[in-house]
């Protein structure tokens, strides 16, 4: 056992933290117990959280000034959790040495069916806070439209299987709602918490780029809303409750 450990570490050249949130990322690399001053000059670490692209900017920069490692942002978007076990997950990356993503990449190809490089570090993080604005957009107009629906008299399945085939479509109608939030569940695999934290990424991007919406404020406050209804641990669809 001990041999085959050895032939491991040897062979290792990346690390993959699939963490909560960027602060926690910063923590298990670079705080007190940290594990960068480890790890070997020149290991690959491979982000997957969703995290801030301008954070993600700064913690490659600390990491290869002190310890010579370079980080690859990889978010993970996918339908559900078990999904990136099974090696379907979609993986959004950005790095500065395309020598780094090179390296990394036959690991995260085990994990994902699709991989989009992006550029520099922090553009997959970039495009990780896109894709969940859009995708939380979605969920706020689903649970009104199901809402108004329903009082109006219309069926909320028949509805869903109306949008489905028509130009409402979207990732809640064909994934999420029909499972866990028409039901109540609520059991998505991805936290309804975790969401509103990432809104408040996209807050910072929009504003950092020079972009004036309201849009991503007001999805955020809808979605902080709902978490007040439900369960701590409640998915994406538990907006369906507000």
């Amino acid at each position: 056992m001990s041999t085959l450990r050895k032939r491991n570490e040897q062979r290792t050249s990346g690390r993959t933290p699939q963490l909560q949130m960027g602060k926690i990322v910063r923590e298990a690399l670079l705080g007190e117990t940290g594990i960068a001053k480890a790890l070997k000059p020149g290991t690959v670490i491979v982000d997957t959280t969703s995290s801030s692209p301008f954070d993600t900017i700064a913690l490659g920069k600390d990491l290869e000034e002190r310890y010579q490692l370079q980080l690859v942002d990889a978010p993970i978007t996918q339908t559900y959790m078990y999904v990136t076990s099974a090696g379907e997950s979609t993986l959004l990356v950005g790095a500065s040495q395309p020598s780094a993503f090179e390296k990394v990449e036959p690991v995260l190809r085990c994990m994902a069916r699709y991989i989009f490089a992006f550029g520099k570090l922090g553009a997959g993080h970039a495009m990780k806070t896109l894709n969940n604005y859009v995708m939380a957009s979605s969920i706020c107009a689903l649970s009104d439209s199901l809402a108004v629906g329903q009082k109006y008299g219309l069926d909320p399945q028949t509805m869903i299987d109306a949008l489905n085939v028509g130009t409402g479509v979207c990732f809640p109608t064909l994934n999420t709602f029909r499972r866990d939030g028409i039901t109540g569940r609520f059991e998505s695999g991805f936290g309804l918490a975790l969401l509103v934290k990432d809104l408040g990424i996209t807050e910072e991007f929009m504003e950092h780029n020079g972009l004036e919406t309201e849009l991503p404020s007001l999805t955020k406050r809808y979605l902080a809303d709902a978490l007040k209804e439900v369960e701590p641990d409640a998915g994406r669809s538990g907006q369906a409750s507000n």
